[in-house]
């Protein structure tokens, strides 16, 4: 069998079964302007389609493991770069459903791209009003759930003259929302 482990090292291996930890590639994207950053999830999207989602990266990369070769650190295997702006340390879960990946972005936006055409088939802006971490799609329904979150620390004034907030005081830190999805899933 191959194996694929990311890495917060900014990079990818292979590793054939039985290899005894020496890796069979290494997929890295150095290309200036276009670095890769630290690993947080790896998906296979196929039998030779390989995604990596990085933290601290605009991209979300598909790799053609039937370029894999050469001693020449993957870079031929890189097929696509998928825009997904994510700029935070925060891991940002992506999931896909035949030729459909779905992923969200820093600005709480929902993106869809087609696998089979590498392009964006769609997007709901302003899914959320913080970062939208995680988009996953249904393996056999046509729905998506989405979560958004990031760390907010209330603004406790320490000069103010009051002991204590109360927690209506506080800022909402989220609401529910329905969303219709103008796209078919």
């Amino acid at each position: 069998g191959l194996y694929a482990a990311g890495s917060y090292n900014k990079s990818v291996c292979l590793y054939h079964q039985g290899c005894k930890g020496k890796s069979s590639a290494w997929l890295v994207d150095e290309e200036k302007g276009f670095e890769m950053s630290g690993v947080t999830q790896v998906a296979w999207a196929g039998e030779h389609l390989l995604l990596s989602g990085h933290r601290r990266d605009k991209w979300l990369r598909a790799w053609d493991l039937r370029m894999v070769g050469g001693g020449d650190g993957g870079h031929q295997a890189l097929l696509h770069r998928f825009s997904r702006n994510t700029q935070t340390h925060q891991r940002y879960m992506f999931s896909t459903k035949g030729d459909m990946l779905a992923t969200g972005d820093e600005q709480g936006t929902v993106l869809l791209y087609s696998l089979a055409t590498l392009q964006e088939t769609g997007r709901m802006m302003s899914a959320h009003a913080r970062p939208c971490v995680s988009a996953m799609l249904h393996p056999h329904l046509d729905v998506m759930l989405t979560s958004s979150g990031s760390r907010c620390f209330p603004d406790y004034d320490v000069d103010s003259p009051s002991p204590s907030r109360s927690p209506s005081q506080l800022p909402a830190l989220g609401k529910r929302r329905r969303l219709g999805c103008p796209h078919k899933l």
